[in-house]
Order: C-alpha cells, then structure tokens, then sequence
C-alpha cells in the first residue's frame, strides 16, 4: 500500500488482503468481500477535513478494476454521518477480462464522514463491494465543490494506468480535456482522433489516406500509409500500397537513407531521359546543382574540401611537422612520423617534429592524479574506482579480493541484476557462510531437487521490523508499520538474545516508521540490546494465535523439543501464557509427551478440554486433557472409554470385541461368532454363547472349568454341572419335561416336572392336578411320607404319612420322634393303628368336622375341650362383636373387651371418641356406625391415655358417617388407621 496518500484502504488489512497480479496489474482481491476505506484530510484546498461529519461533500468516484463477472460494484456510505445508508452502483461488469477504469460516478446523496459510521473497521467512511470476484488496483474521489480530490492505488506507479502524477483531472469520461470512446481518444480542442480499431491517428481534418489537410497514419485499404499536410497543397506521404516516398515541395535539412550499400535514394523515380539534377537551394547565393546527365555526373559548381577549393589537375602533397615524405600527386604517396616525444597528464597538443611520446604512468596512483598502467605483475591499485561498467578481461571470471570486506554502498539502495531473473547468488558447491538480513522477500524459498536446511526457528504471526537501535534502557520502539496494538505482547531474539516486551501505547508517527511506548523484560531475562533491522513478532493478546515452527526447541520452553510446527493460542497478558491447539511433529514438551515421539496432536491441551493425539507408539488416541477416553493402538487393537478403577470400556482387537472394567474382560464376542459374559478367571462364573450352545461356566480358585448351564442346539437345556455324584436340572426336550438328575454320571433321572404340570420324585411322590401323591407301603413308619427331618436324608422328627395293614385300611397318621418307635400318633380316624394308642382322635362328624367336638383324651384319663357352634368357637379365639350404645358429647377411652374385635356403635346422637382400651399387639378393631349420626374420631387427643389414642396418617381428625366403618391396628402403643369408610 502508499500510506502517504490520504484515501487509505483499511480493511482487509495488508496481512489480511489477498494481492493478485492479472493483465499486467496488481490488483486487490475480494470475492464477495467488502473493501473499506477511510479518507484523510484533503490534498488541495484548505477547505477543511474530509472527515467533519457535519458537512456534506458530493462526490465523483472512479475505479480502476478488472473486468470479471458480469456483477455490479457498488459503494456504500452515509449521509448522516452516523451509519450506513446509501448503496449504490459505480459499474456493472462486461465480462472483458481487461483492465478497466469506470467512468466517473456522481453520488445520489451528499456523503458524511465520521468515525461511527464503520467503526469495527479502522474508522472507514465508505466501502466497495461485488457479488462476485473484485479486483481493483485504483480508486479516485474527487470533491466536486472543494474541487478537491484523493486517491488509493497498488503496485508501483508505473503498474497503474492513472496513478495520479501524470494526469491531473478525471471527469465525465475525460481525462484533461480527453475523452476515451470504444478505443478512440479525443481531445475538447481541435480533432484528434486515436482509433485502435481501424488502426490510425488523425489530427487536424485528415480523416483518411490522402483525404483531408492534417496528419494521418494508420492503415488504409490494406495498407499501412502516411500523409502530413494538405493533398491538395504542399504534403508529404508514404503510400504502402506502392512503396513510395512523396514530397511535393522542396526538401531542406540532411536527408539520410539506409546505411548499406543495398539502400539507394532514387531521384526521377518515373525515370524520364530527362538531366537528374540534385539541387540544393538558398534564398542567397543562388543553388548548388549535381547533375546526372545519362552519362556522368557534374558538379555544376566550385567544389571546395575544407574551405579549399578543389583543383581538377595534378597537385604536389608537402611534408611539414610531424610527418616525412610527400610527393607528387601523380603517384602514390608514402608518409612516416618523426621521433616521438614524452607525454604527461598536463601535456598539449602540438605539432612539433617530435610529435608522439612515452607516457609518464603510475599502478598505484593513490590519492594524485595520473595516467594509469598495471605494474609488473599486471595489477592495478587504486583508491577508488568511477565506472558504469566493470567486465573482466579474459572472458572469464572477475575476482574481488580485498584485504578487508566488500562494502557496498549505492545511492540508489538496490543491488540489482541488469536483466530481471538473470543472476543466481552462490551456488549449490560455492555456499555463502551466513547471510545475514531484517527482511526476506522471495517468491520461491528453495529450488526444486535441492535439501534445504533452516536452523532455529520460524514464527507465523504479524512481524515487524525495528528502524533504529533500542538501547537496554530504552522505553521505545520505533518500527517500520503501524501493526502494533496498546496491550499486545511482542518478542524479539537474535544472535542468542530473547526478550519479551509489553506495547503500552498507540502508534506515534516518525520520520520513516512508527514509535511505540513499551514496558521491557518481561521474561526477566534482562532487557537486551536490540538493532536496526531486528525482527518484532507480535503475539498479540488474548485469543491471538500464532505458529511456532521450530528445529530445536519452542519459544515457551526448552523442553518443547523440535523439531516441530505448533498452532498456539495466547490466554492472558502473560508473557508466555499461551496453550497449543495442534503440533506436528517431535511432540516431546507438548501434549504430555516427554521424550522424542513423532506424531501430531489437536485440540486445546488444558483441563476438562479434548484433544486428538496420533503417534508411533500409542497409536491415535481421543482424550480429555491427559485422561484416555478413546485409542486406537499400532497393532490396530482400539479401546472406546477410559481404562482406569471403575471406569468401562470397550477394547476392540482384529479377533475380538470386549466390553471391560478397567482392563477386565465383562463380555467378549470373538471372530467365531462366540459370546462369553463374565470375568474369565479363577473363581469367577461366566456365560458363554456360541453357534452350538449356550453354556454356564464356573472356574475354580485352581483355574478348572466346570460347566452349570447349557442350552444344546436339540433344546435340551442342563442347570447344574453333568458329573458322578453332581445333581443338575435337564430340560429334556424330547420327553418334554423338567428332569432334575444326579447318580452315576450325573445324568440318572432322579425327579421330573411333565409339561402337563405333573411331579414326580423318586418314583414314589408326585404332585399334579389332583394333588401330592405318595405311594406308600404297608407298615406305619413308611419313608414314602410327610417328613420333619433335620435335613434331606437327615434325622427325621416327625411325620405324617398313609398306610394299610391287614386290619385297618385308609389311616392318615402323624407321628412324633419324641415318643420312642413312633408310638406316639394322631389318627385321623375313629381308631388308632392296631397296637397304636391314640393320643389325639379327631372324629368325622357327617361331612366336616367344622361345629364338631373335636376330643382330646389319654389312655389313661380323658381330657375333653369342646367347641358348640359358631359363637363359641369364634369367642375362644377373641373375635366377639359388642354393641356400643352411648349418648351424645366426647367419650374418652372407650372400653374394649379383650375377645372384642368388632364395635357395633349405635349412638343416641353425634360422638367424639378420643380413644380405646383393650388394645394388645397385632390386635385389629372395626368399628361400625349403624346409626344415623356422626362419629368422629380424634388424633391423637390427649383426652385418652397414652397407650389408648388413635393415629391417623395424615394427622387429621376422622368421621365415620352413618352406615360407614374404620379399621384399625394396634402397634407400637397406638390405634393406627389402615382404612375408613366415611
């Protein structure tokens, strides 16, 4: 960009703007992009500055743009001053692909410059923009009531078509009086007509070959022709058509033709047998003719060389001075040089007889004067050399070697080649040492098919570049560009100096650069001596990024070992608190790595953040800061989860998926298609499913497998281990049925459930749907019968059983261990077992015995309790009904007898009761209200005893209604609610 001028692109800025070079320009490119620019003051009146946002400037606009696309180029800007609000288009684009300059554009509105109008882009006041792709080299504005203007062009002056310094207006499609039309240029005064279609020039009224009194060249009827002056006067031409050359009046001055002997000047060109006569005419004097009359030529005048008049007979030629010998002109002559003379710098010229000379020189003249010759040994020394041009002598190669250094100071500041892309500096077997340099401006860093080595480090961030020497004790910078923002934090190292600073200013503008304010030593390394010429990197401030490519160690710390690129992003205003967001490379010091390990990394690396590591020897790995969620190993194993304590995880190999706690094995599923659910280790169960069977496995604490479960592809299913002596359930397919097994290899039928619902054990006991079966024998004892045992197969108490003997048929008797030979039994018969003594007879009394007597006697003494009919038997076992008759008002403790569990109430108007006596554990009281009145019930009510008061789940008082009920049980001291039908 050309900061000096005072219409100022400020956004895309010039780390940001793309810059192409098409059609011989170089443009600014943006694809759908706004350009924002800002102007300055102005450049031609005094008038006051552009940026007043109370005055109203009409405008006239042209660009200088590529035309590409066939979209419009608007501008946009404010006349309020305070935003946005006028959209307009300069030009609409052809699509020529050609450099274009619009033609100027007056805006509809006055524009209001202020710096609210875009002030998210450096304060601009207008900006430009297409749809589609812009590119644009120029921009002029002109102030058509201040008549002031300004203009923002790229590239160099001579790579813009109007830069400013050679034409100094632009206004309704003409420059300076010139108007440009389809390929014609013509001025406001006379006619001067440039057309590149035909192609010709005219001026004045010419207007073709031979037609018109003026100037014309160009091409006409095929033919590219001149004319100057009036065909119908005095003109000259050349007709291409024929080749000729026509003056129609007198030719003055020196004619020259071509400088071969194959050119000649042709003088009657019609070749009329006529004298030819070469005249050269004066106004005084009369004319000079040479004639050609078809035989010779004649000079018809005094023909003098020199002044001296030229004799046409013999003359004789005299020596004199410097020169012997001489004669007469009849023969020829021979002439020789006398003895020369000694010459000097300060020697004249003379024609003395001693007129040629030895020359007093010097090889190492120094500071005097003197003419020049190379020494003995051919060298030449001088102070200082004044050339346009130095070659070497032999062709070959020119050598400069002096004692000291080669110092090269021009004028001009450049080093330049004589022709562009010309010259190469050393070569790949003649190296330069070090080249030492502020700035590297080059377009291909290395050649192709050459190893380039780069030592160090290299930053990508926003640089520049100190103009002056900054001193340990200086608080300035003075740089190149204005890139540099208050709070930014800036790093310099050089020749093994690093040094951090802290920008605490805006840009202050000096001769050649900018000054900024800066705070030193923030690495408190110590402030260093930095030098014109040194770079400044810009880390920026929070939420800047920068990349840090290094082949050594990063700029943070020396255990970032290279070499590696890292994507870095600042955090805070400390100087060094930035975190890396991506590494490739040796990721040694990054990531959590320690030690050199190729590989590359993404994602922010600090606490409750994710990142993505790739590296030979873990493999790509997805964690959460330095916690493994996912990894996908070099032998091509993945886990997904955290392998760690009481953290799940799936680990997938090229043979197996497992689902794992930490690194134990919950369930796999292997190639073959089998399943195993379970832990596969000492002591552990687990199940295993594959395409044959379903199987149950248990190992022991010495690591057998023995099988409890098994699903066969027959649907026979096994519940329990298939060996001698081991009892197992079988699902028998075949036979339908639930078959429970032990014995002799564990596969003897010891019980079995049919599908009809059917038990059988033993061979002896069944159960289906008429009920339990035993098969019994013939003496009282039987073992096929209801047993109380100590265990299966153990010490048997008691039991109740069903035998026949020869005089007593259908016995049910129960027996007690207590008593020695099971002499002890209750028979459910009128008689008990011959040769047994009944202790118990319950005697069948028509179809039940319910209302029955029921007799218990001894041999010996009879012992008789007898239950007639239904109220005895339910008064014995406390479940009496009483009738509660009470008066109207509050009734404390309410007495309950201890064989009552059922209240009739009938009382003579409403009632509150507060509480009940005769309440014992477990105890339920329904009371019942067969009257019409209310009874309500008290929660809680201090009015009865503590042991006598009812609790209510909610709390809340109760009434039972007329023809309603309650329920209660008594616990834990307390009447408690179960239900209430009110």
């Amino acid at each position: 960009m050309r900061p000096e001028f005072p219409l100022r692109l400020v956004y895309p800025v010039d780390g940001e703007l793309e810059i192409k070079k098409r059609a011989g320009h170089k443009w600014a490119y943006a694809g759908g992009t706004s350009l924002y620019f800002q102007v300055g003051e102005t450049d031609d009146t005094d008038a006051g500055s552009w940026r007043d946002a109370s005055a109203a400037h009409p405008l006239r606009i042209s660009i200088f743009y590529l035309d590409v696309g066939t979209e419009t180029i608007q501008i946009a800007y404010s006349n309020d001053g305070t935003g946005e609000t006028n959209v307009e288009t300069i030009v609409t684009k052809a699509n020529t692909g050609k450099p274009k300059w619009s033609k100027p554009y007056t805006l509809a509105a006055s524009a209001r410059f202020a710096n609210e109008v875009y002030e998210d882009f450096e304060y601009a006041d207008f900006r430009i923009v297409s749809s589609g792709q812009l590119f644009l080299n120029a921009v002029r504005v002109k102030e058509t009531a201040l008549k002031a203007k300004v203009q923002w062009f790229i590239g160099e002056v001579d790579d813009s078509a109007l830069d400013g310094q050679t034409i100094t207006d632009l206004h309704e499609d003409k420059v300076s009086g010139w108007e440009i039309q389809d390929g014609q240029l013509s001025a406001d005064n006379g006619n001067v007509v440039l057309n590149s279609v035909t192609p010709k020039m005219t001026l004045g009224a010419a207007s073709d070959f031979l037609n018109g009194a003026g100037f014309f060249v160009g091409k006409s009827s095929g033919f590219y022709s001149l004319h100057i002056g009036d065909p119908a006067g005095q003109y000259m031409s050349f007709n291409g058509a024929t080749g000729q050359l026509f003056v129609s009046g007198t030719i003055a001055g020196t004619i020259v033709s071509g400088g071969t002997d194959s050119n000649s000047w042709t003088i009657n060109q019609d070749l009329t047998n006529t004298n030819v006569d070469l005249v050269f005419g004066r106004t005084t004097g009369g004319n000079g003719i040479i004639r050609w009359d078809g035989s010779v030529i004649n000079v018809l005048n005094t023909l003098q060389e020199n002044g001296v008049t030229v004799v046409k007979e013999n003359r004789a030629i005299h020596t004199t001075g410097a020169l012997a010998g001489g004669g007469n002109l009849s023969a020829d002559i021979t002439f020789s040089l006398n003895t020369p003379g000694t010459l000097t710098v300060s020697s004249s010229n003379s024609a003395a007889t001693n007129h040629t000379h030895a020359i007093t020189s010097s090889s190492n003249p120094n500071a005097a004067a003197s003419l020049l010759a190379t020494d003995a040994s051919g060298f030449l020394t001088l102070v200082k050399l004044k050339t346009d041009t130095i070659e070497d002598k032999s062709g070959g190669n020119l050598t400069i070697a002096p004692a000291g250094d080669v110092v090269f100071n021009p004028t001009g500041k450049d080093l330049l080649p004589t022709m562009n892309y010309d010259l190469n500096i050393g070569a790949l077997s003649k190296k330069y040492l070090t080249l030492h340099a502020a700035e590297l401006w080059v377009e291909t860093l290395v050649a192709q098919n050459t190893l380039a080595t780069i030592g160090g480090r290299i930053l990508v961030l926003p640089t520049n570049i100190l103009i002056a020497d900054c001193a340990p004790a200086a608080t300035t910078i003075d740089v190149k560009y204005n890139n540099l923002a208050n709070g930014d934090r800036i790093y310099l190292e050089a020749n093994g100096a690093v040094e951090f600073m802290a920008v605490t200013s805006g840009a202050s503008a000096i001769s050649g650069g900018y000054r900024y304010s800066v705070t030193r030593n923030l690495d408190s390394s110590g402030a260093d001596q930095w030098y014109a010429g040194d770079a400044v990197a810009n880390t920026g401030q929070t939420g800047n990024g920068f990349i840090d490519l290094y082949s050594v160690r990063g700029v943070k710390a020396s255990s970032e070992k290279g070499p590696t690129i890292v994507g870095n992003i600042r955090n805070s205003s400390n100087y060094n608190d930035w975190t890396p967001h991506w590494a490739i490379g040796n990721l040694d010091g990054l990531y959590g790595y320690s030690g050199t390990t190729p590989g590359a990394a993404f994602g922010k690396y600090a606490s409750g953040k994710p990142n993505l590591s790739v590296d030979d020897t873990n493999g790509i790995r997805i964690r959460q800061f330095t916690t493994v969620l996912g990894q996908w190993d070099t032998s091509g194993n993945i886990t997904v989860g955290e392998v760690g304590a009481s953290k799940s995880n799936v680990y997938i190999t090229s043979n197996k998926v497992q689902l794992r706690t930490n690194t134990t094995v919950n369930l796999e599923l292997d190639t073959t298609g089998k399943i195993i659910v379970g832990e596969v280790a000492n002591s552990k169960a687990r199940m295993e499913i594959s395409a044959g069977a379903v199987s149950g496995i248990a190992r022991s604490a010495g690591g057998a497998d023995a099988t409890y479960f098994n699903i066969a592809t027959s649907g026979n299913v096994t519940l329990g281990a298939v060996a001698t002596n081991q009892g197992n359930a079988f699902w028998n397919n075949t036979n339908k049925r639930l078959e429970f097994r032990g014995g002799s290899g564990g596969t003897v039928v010891q019980a079995y459930v049919d599908t009809n619902g059917a038990i059988m054990a033993g061979g002896y006991t069944g159960i289906d749907a008429n009920g339990i079966g035993i098969i019994p024998t013939t003496y009282a004892d039987d073992p096929r019968a209801y047993k109380f045992v100590s265990s299966l197969g153990g010490t048997v108490y008691g039991g109740m059983y069903y035998y026949t003997d020869a005089s007593t048929y259908g016995t049910i008797g129960v027996s007690a261990k207590s008593i020695a030979g099971f002499d002890a039994i209750a028979s459910l018969n009128s008689n008990a077992p011959t040769g047994k003594t009944a202790i118990v007879n319950i005697t069948a009394n028509g179809n039940g015995i319910v209302g029955a007597a029921i007799s218990l006697y001894h041999s010996s003494t009879s012992r008789t309790i007898s239950f007639t009919g239904d109220a005895s038997f339910a008064n014995s076992f406390g479940m009496d009904t009483v009738s509660y008759t009470p008066s109207a008002g509050t009734k404390n403790d309410v007495s309950v007898a201890d064989n009552a569990s059922i209240i009739e109430a009938n009382p003579s108007g409403n009632i509150t009761i507060t509480g009940f006596t005769g309440g014992y554990s477990g105890k339920i009281l329904i009371i019942v209200n067969i009257s019409s009145n209310n009874i309500t019930l008290n929660n809680q009510d201090t009015g009865s005893g503590a042991t006598r008061r009812m609790v209510m789940g909610d709390g809340a008082n109760k009434t039972i209604k007329a023809a309603g009920s309650a329920t209660f049980v008594y616990v834990a001291s307390r009447w408690r609610l179960v239900s209430i039908d009110a």
